[in-house]
Parts: structure tokens; sequence; C-alpha cells
């Protein structure tokens, strides 16, 4: 058994303390994650969700909107004000990240990697 295939999976920090379950890795590393843990995170079907490894665990959050970050940026009195051709530049560059994280991740599913 692979020291990946090891790691817990821990939810956000709203979830109810205790709440647990207990799920199998597919194939293609797919996980499902029971409906009510989703809606206590605020996430629908077909919404990002984002995951990462903290302290040999995986974490669930609800995916932040790269456009409403790029907006707090004109919000800061202490910054020259945003055309609109920089925030349509800012809107074009997560699009393409977001599109090049999508290839990766069907690259490495293709090729079995985790």
């Amino acid at each position: 058994m692979s020291r990946r295939s090891q790691i817990p999976l821990r939810y956000n920090a709203t979830m109810a303390t205790g709440s647990r379950h207990i799920t199998r890795v597919g194939k293609r590393n797919q996980v499902t994650i029971p409906a009510n843990m989703l809606r206590e995170l605020g996430v629908g079907p077909g919404e990002q969700v984002e995951v990462s490894q903290s302290n040999g665990a995986l974490v669930l959050r609800k995916a932040g909107d790269p456009i409403a970050r790029a907006s707090g940026m004109l919000h800061d009195p202490a910054r020259k004000p945003v055309s609109e051709e920089e925030l349509a530049a800012v809107e074009r560059q997560a699009r393409e990240e977001r599109q090049q994280r999508y290839v990766l991740d069907d690259e490495r599913i293709k090729r079995g990697d985790s």
C-alpha cells in the first residue's frame, strides 16, 4: 500500500465535530463525498472545490472565484484604478491557469499518477 493511499481525509472546520465517512478511491482516483458533507461546505453539483494537503491530511474547501479575488484590488484606495484592459488580462490569465490545471490533471490521470 502506498503512502498516498494512507493519507486521511479531513473536512473543513465548519463540519460537525466527529463527522466521518469512509470511502474508497476509484480507478481514476475519484472519491465520493457524502451529499450532506458537501451541503455543509455549501458545494453543489458542478461547483469546484479546492483540495490541499496539510499535516498528512487532505483538506477539502469550497473553491474561491478567481474573478472575485481579483476584484479585491479595485477597493484599495492606495492603488491606482485598474483599467478594464488590466482586469480583462487578469480574468484571461485566471482562465488560462485553470485550463492548464485541467490539462495537467487529465495527463496525470492517463499516466496513472496520483
